[in-house]
């Protein structure tokens, strides 16, 4: 699988970045589908201001795979909680994915 980051309005370590594609990484060991280097997953990481919450990381990850398309949102306070939130997220429509094929 292929893992690209985008980062807006944000500079992400390479510590972070390296973190984010272990993360996603790891759910390779899920289904077989995501160990092909055709499948793609673009990870956007913004960082927001609001109200209540105020400075937080929002984190968009969509995975490409045949026939299909796996999307998750998430927001957090750092991009490590973001990354852990994300593949969380991910792991369980990964599982969905593969019972379903």
């Amino acid at each position: 699988m292929q893992i690209n980051i985008h980062a807006k309005d944000i500079t992400l370590q390479a510590s972070h970045e390296d973190y984010i594609k272990e993360k996603l990484g790891k759910l390779t060991h899920y289904a077989e589908v995501l160990q092909d280097e055709s499948v793609k997953c673009d990870v956007h990481v913004e960082k927001s201001k609001n109200k209540t919450q105020g400075l937080h990381v929002e984190m968009k990850a969509t995975i490409l795979v045949p026939g299909d398309s796996l999307h998750a949102e998430v927001d957090a306070m750092q991009v490590t909680e973001a990354a852990d939130l994300i593949s969380e997220k991910l792991e369980r429509q990964v599982k969905k994915y593969k019972e379903s094929r």
